[in-house]
């Protein structure tokens, strides 16, 4: 399925707005939730969710705390192209 590039756009304008604003694991997830993000894989200090019709990955480092220190966001391409340059 095609995805609607400029709504990806604008979604990753979004996730981009979320994590500069917000700082805790919990803001941030249920921030990301409310843009159609899914939780699929959750660790000790890695929370990695997908959006799959805006086709976008990201994922969460979070401290002891809770608090998010970093985050990798990026689109199904970037993703594809990545593995492709590995071959």
């Amino acid at each position: 399925m095609a995805v609607n590039k400029e709504e990806q756009h604008n979604i990753l304008a979004k996730v981009r707005d979320i994590l500069s604003t917000y700082h805790t694991q919990d803001a941030v997830r249920s921030e990301l939730e409310s843009l159609g993000f899914d939780v699929r894989a959750e660790h000790r200090d890695v929370v990695s969710l997908e959006n799959t019709l805006a086709e976008i990955f990201v994922q969460l480092f979070v401290n002891d705390r809770g608090d998010v220190f970093d985050s990798h966001v990026v689109t199904f391409d970037e993703i594809e192209l990545k593995l492709k340059g590995k071959g």
